[in-house]
């Protein structure tokens, strides 16, 4: 992906500035507090940066927030972003957002603060945080103490399945091990079934690494996407983020705006384990385009489709795991836009919905793909609807 010179600020970070706000400074070495009469603020070091945040006020018998809690992100050429949230009231259109000292709408204004954030890559890996950080560059004990810190619940689940497994697979090796030096000490008869069992537990251990390291890359998503819950605006960053440091390793510039329409609306209507699963499968995934309709082969005749999904699995005896590295979708490059996004949405929801540990029957996959992905496609089209009727 071609890399952009646009700036960006450590303050633009939510996870950042939500610690800060806790009092827990994820970049000591780059963070550093000023003296400020009692309030919090916080300069960058690298770049002159500075971001402040001053509490609404509590009553004191009871604790509830009176006013609005103000915070300013001031860049180092002096440019201002400041928002001011009525902690007083639910209703959110009460909060106030400037750039500049410029009324703008929150959409606006978080869009500008996204920018920010995107090109962060090179914060991570020495902080031990998983702010913006790059899972492939990332050391996997690096990845595992990260998510042990944070202590997302679902996270450490995923983690320690993880580590279960990798235990299994050592065992394994290791009485694969045993068999192969016993087959060096034997010479009789027994010595070939010594080496076949032993092949075949190396396999078998193999096979189950294989499945500990999706725990693990499971784990981390859930974990990147810790606090999202309900609020689209801090999910779409946090996406953009990702996606803008390489996480997809085949895809290219103009999929990832395919991609992240389809999530935001996987997220809102389906929730976020759709969209790790989503994210876990499409990893080393590949699209390609056809100026062809493509021929489908089912159980009965060859049919025409717009969108082919091709997936290979790995087997171990009666064990199947799909091969993430395998998973390629062949789309017919309609001329007809709303067509070309549908069957897309289709093929990235055949992707999402096919299990990582078994072939299900086509015909039953290719019904719940349809109903799924219609259900996505309703929530779009009414979304639009609704944002044209506000215009």
């Amino acid at each position: 992906m071609q890399k952009s010179n646009e700036r960006y600020s450590v303050f633009a970070s939510e996870d950042i500035v939500r610690n800060l706000k806790k009092g827990i400074n994820l970049l000591p070495e780059r963070i550093v507090p000023l003296d400020s009469y009692g309030k919090m603020l916080y300069r960058d070091k690298q770049n002159g940066d500075t971001y402040q945040y001053i509490p609404s006020q509590k009553r004191s018998y009871d604790g509830k927030q009176l006013g609005y809690s103000h915070e300013r992100l001031t860049l180092s050429d002096g440019t201002t972003y400041v928002s001011e949230i009525a902690e007083y009231s639910d209703d959110r259109n009460k909060d106030i957002y400037k750039i500049n000292e410029e009324k703008v709408t929150k959409e606006e204004f978080f869009d500008k603060i996204s920018r920010l954030s995107l090109k962060q890559n090179d914060i991570n890996n020495k902080q031990n945080n998983n702010t913006i950080s790059d899972i492939n560059k990332m050391k996997k004990k690096d990845i595992i103490n990260t998510i042990l810190s944070h202590r997302n619940n679902e996270a450490l689940r995923s983690l320690i399945k993880h580590l279960e497994l990798e235990k299994k697979a050592k065992q394994v090796l290791n009485s694969s091990i045993k068999l192969y030096e016993q087959k060096a000490k034997t010479k009789n008869e027994l010595t070939n079934a010594f080496a076949v069992e032993s092949i075949k537990l190396y396999k078998q251990s193999e096979f189950i690494n294989e499945q500990a390291d999706i725990e693990l890359q499971r784990a981390y998503l859930l974990d990147f996407f810790s606090y999202t819950e309900d609020n689209n605006t801090t999910f779409t960053n946090k996406l953009s983020s990702l996606i803008n440091n390489n996480y997809f390793t085949k895809l290219n510039d103009t999929e990832y705006k395919d991609v992240i329409e389809y999530l935001q609306v996987v997220f809102s209507t389906k929730g976020l384990n759709d969209v790790i699963e989503f994210l876990l499968k499409m990893k080393n995934a590949s699209i390609e385009y056809s100026d062809a309709l493509l021929r489908k082969r089912n159980t009965e005749s060859i049919t025409i489709a717009l969108g082919i999904t091709l997936f290979k699995f790995k087997q171990y005896n009666e064990d199947k795991l799909l091969n993430l590295e395998k998973i390629n979708t062949i789309i017919y490059n309609n001329p007809n836009k709303r067509e070309l996004k549908e069957t897309k949405w289709h093929e990235f929801s055949h992707v999402l919905l096919q299990p990582l540990t078994e072939i299900i029957d086509e015909e039953q996959l290719e019904k719940k793909v349809d109903d799924y992905t219609g259900d996505l496609i309703a929530k779009a089209n009414n979304d639009e609807k609704n944002n044209g009727k506000k215009r």
